[in-house]
């Protein structure tokens, strides 16, 4: 690792997850605020930082597409990225109507039905965690109660999954300058939106190390077998863990191992009887795309559009 993580960013992080803003998670750590506003700053250039909500509340899901060419216009990709390997693919990661993506019959699509990030908790660990009973759970469909998708919280939501920090106010103001059909709205009446139908679905802040490309390149996991969920889950303890999309039998696992973390996580592959199924595939740099979902602007007469609009980014925004 080109850098270590020190005591005060550690104390950054183990109230980074329940925390709504720099105040509250100064409060939760014990940290002056300056000094929680520094560590934020730092921690913005070797970190990716997600809010996190129960999607499938919102009648979308993450999904995960291996495709020999385009993404399909159903999937608001928010990453494409070309993969070398044993396979040549492109990789469609983003969001998708969920009663589409509940349709589909895809041996090359992973639904998101859980999504996992790396568990900062065990940091420096180079070891799975041991398996606990729940671990062997198959994740399921979502069902239950869902809301209708209003625009006002998805052109917040569109600006707010990558900066959890970030003010509401700005977050809407970042819209309005790409959309000037959105309504001028008080912030007060943004809190209200805000307070009313996306924190209640609120699932806390996650994020990722990111380290020097050139030192360590990102790889990508396939992985299937009845306890790939298991694996997906246990492996988050590992360092350079960045994120993993999980179907019920099948998971989508992309890090930053070193070999040292290599080998535990093969090694852990080999005693779970999971298939890794194209072996060890490299997102390459020059050919990997960021896109950031306009949410709001994919939603008609409060359901999902049959296609995504999006604008590009110069650095991941979800997952």
């Amino acid at each position: 690792m080109p850098f270590e993580l020190s005591e005060e960013y550690l104390s950054f992080l183990a109230s980074f997850s329940t925390a709504e803003s720099i105040a509250q998670l100064s409060r939760g750590s014990g940290l002056p605020p300056h000094i929680a506003r520094r560590a934020y700053r730092e921690l913005s250039s070797i970190l990716q930082m997600r809010f996190l909500i129960d999607f499938p509340k919102l009648r979308i899901l993450p999904v995960a597409l291996l495709i020999d060419g385009h993404c399909p216009s159903w999937l608001g990709a928010t990453l494409i990225a070309s993969l070398e390997g044993p396979v040549r693919n492109t990789l469609c990661v983003g969001f998708a109507s969920l009663k589409r993506v509940l349709e589909l019959q895809d041996e090359h699509l992973i639904k998101g039905l859980e999504l996992n990030y790396w568990d900062f908790t065990s940091y420096p660990s180079s070891s799975p965690r041991e398996p606990r009973e729940e671990d062997y759970a198959l994740p399921t469909p979502p069902k239950g109660f869902y809301t209708r998708p209003d625009a006002v919280d998805l052109a917040v939501l569109s600006f707010k999954l990558d900066s959890p920090f970030e003010k509401i106010t700005e977050c809407y103001k970042k819209a309005l300058r790409l959309d000037e059909t959105l309504r001028e709205l008080s912030s007060s009446t943004l809190a209200y939106h805000f307070r009313k139908h996306l924190k209640p679905f609120w699932k806390g802040n996650r994020a990722y190390l990111v380290q020097p490309i050139v030192e360590n390149p990102v790889q990508v996991y396939i992985i299937e077998g009845w306890r790939s969920p298991v694996v997906a889950r246990t492996v988050t303890t590992l360092l350079g863990y960045w994120f993993s999309i999980v179907d019920e039998k099948k998971a989508l696992i992309v890090s930053q191992f070193t070999t040292r973390e290599k080998v535990a996580f093969y090694r852990f592959l080999r005693s779970m009887g999971v298939r890794v199924v194209f072996g060890e595939l490299i997102m390459v740099p020059e050919e990997t795309k960021y896109l950031r979902p306009l949410l709001w602007r994919n939603v008609k007469h409060a359901r999902w559009a049959s296609s995504f609009e999006s604008v590009e980014s110069e650095k991941p925004v979800f997952p």
